[in-house]
């Protein structure tokens, strides 16, 4: 059996791909390819999932303000969250999101699917040839700063030894 395929069932037995959301949840899938699972998840006042877990990791992203309890690994938060709240959520960690508030609030969860393809390996690199220094005697600095607002630089000769500010 391929570790493709172990993960499949492994991800099939947590109940993954979930068939539908807990009542009060809308989750509407905007990307799901080879590579990554992205769904939008709409909670209702009051509503959130039970405890769970996935066989990969996931960025949950808070798209609109709300008041939400969020368990990871046994560890509950609850607050407002504005949007741009990040959470990371680790594979096969439990976790769950409540709705507390009085009116909806939208998340993003973006996953990479332990499933993926391998990615091609990088190509090498070529080493950049070194310049040997100049010679101290014919080296020397300018210093130069702009002030604010400023379209000129002011500049001072300064050392022999190479700066910039």
């Amino acid at each position: 059996m391929t570790r493709a395929a172990i993960i499949a069932a492994i991800a099939l037995a947590a109940g993954w791909p979930q068939t539908s959301p807990p009542p009060g949840i809308t989750r509407t899938v905007v990307v799901d390819n080879a590579t990554a699972l992205v769904a939008r998840l709409r909670y209702e006042a009051g509503k959130g999932e039970t405890s769970h877990t996935h066989p990969f990791s996931a960025v949950v992203i808070q798209l609109t303000p709300g008041e939400v309890e969020m368990t990871l690994a046994g560890d509950r938060s609850r607050a407002r969250r504005e949007a741009g709240s990040v959470w990371f959520i680790p594979a096969n960690t439990p976790h769950m999101a409540v709705n507390t508030g009085t009116a909806p609030c939208e998340q993003i969860a973006v996953t990479i699917k332990p499933t993926r393809a391998a990615a091609p390996a990088a190509p090498p690199t070529e080493r950049a040839a070194r310049a040997s220094p100049a010679p101290r005697s014919s080296t020397t600095t300018t210093r130069a700063w702009f002030g604010c607002c400023s379209r000129r630089a002011a500049a001072s000769r300064c050392t022999r030894i190479p700066t910039i500010c």
